[in-house]
């Protein structure tokens, strides 16, 4: 291991050209260099911003410059559990907020040591999802209802009834118009322009309404539990969603979004 050392300059012996005649001079005391003491400064600058670059105050230990080094990069330690607990979607919806069901328990909060639930939307017979999900401290009914609103008026009480009371459960004049114009044709054209995943799954399941099929459409969860000392916050949680996202290839996908949720 390389040491770091600060390099002193020595003090100049130059006199001040009397002849060793003056005061000064005849008791030993030299003029000041000040170049000299500006070579100082600039040393002694080097030397602390080497000592911050390797970690080296106060006795720390040396830390890698130049962050991840090259290789694989690998998930954190965590344990996909698969999708479980399959329930009609119009089903969940219209289970009770405080109920004992897996698609009304709220995430943990406080901790990132708990285990964490997404959520995988369908239609039976079908293996190509519609959405994929994930609920952190919210419910999946919670998510569920949020993505939808009142887009179906015959699931509004429903929708209205699990949206969390920060967010109301209306649709924006915006949104509410782009729904009227799938209503009108199911044009490719109106859902290719949708403005993010979330709001493709609610045309589908516009669409499946329509065709008096959204009893068919089914919801399921999943546990991403950690291991490892893994802290599963909010981000470690999402690269499993979107692991799932790019394993399943959702009906709603789009590949030049980062984020499910609707677009401001």
């Amino acid at each position: 291991m390389s040491e770091i050392r600060e390099a002193w300059p020595a003090a100049n012996p130059r006199r001040c050209g009397c002849g060793g005649t003056c005061l000064r001079c005849a008791s030993g005391r030299t003029p000041p260099d000040r170049a000299a003491i500006d070579r100082l400064a600039r040393r002694s600058l080097s030397a602390a911003l080497a000592h911050a670059q390797h970690g080296r105050f106060e006795g720390e230990a040396a830390a890698p410059e130049a962050g991840t080094p090259a290789g694989t990069l690998r998930f954190p330690a965590a344990h996909w559990g698969g999708w479980k607990g399959a329930m009609r979607l119009e089903e969940v919806l219209r289970l009770p907020r405080a109920g004992a069901s897996t698609f009304t328990r709220a995430g943990a909060r406080g901790t990132f040591a708990a285990p964490r639930l997404l959520y995988r939307v369908w239609k039976e017979h079908s293996r190509e999802p519609l959405y994929i999900g994930m609920a952190f401290q919210s419910t999946i009914a919670e998510r569920l209802a949020d993505h939808l609103r009142d887009a179906i008026p015959k699931l509004a009480g429903a929708t209205r009834a699990h949206v969390p009371h920060r967010g109301g459960h209306a649709l924006d004049a915006a949104a509410r118009r782009r729904v009227e114009a799938w209503r009108k044709g199911f044009s490719p054209a109106v859902f290719k322009a949708s403005r993010s995943e979330s709001e493709r799954l609610r045309l589908l399941l516009v669409r499946e309404e329509a065709n008096g099929e959204l009893g068919k459409v089914k919801v399921a969860w999943g546990v991403v539990t950690p291991a490892g000392g893994t802290q599963l916050d909010v981000k470690t949680l999402h690269i499993f969603e979107l692991a799932l996202w790019v394993q399943e290839r959702p009906r709603s996908y789009r590949a030049d979004q980062r984020a499910f949720e609707d677009a401001p």
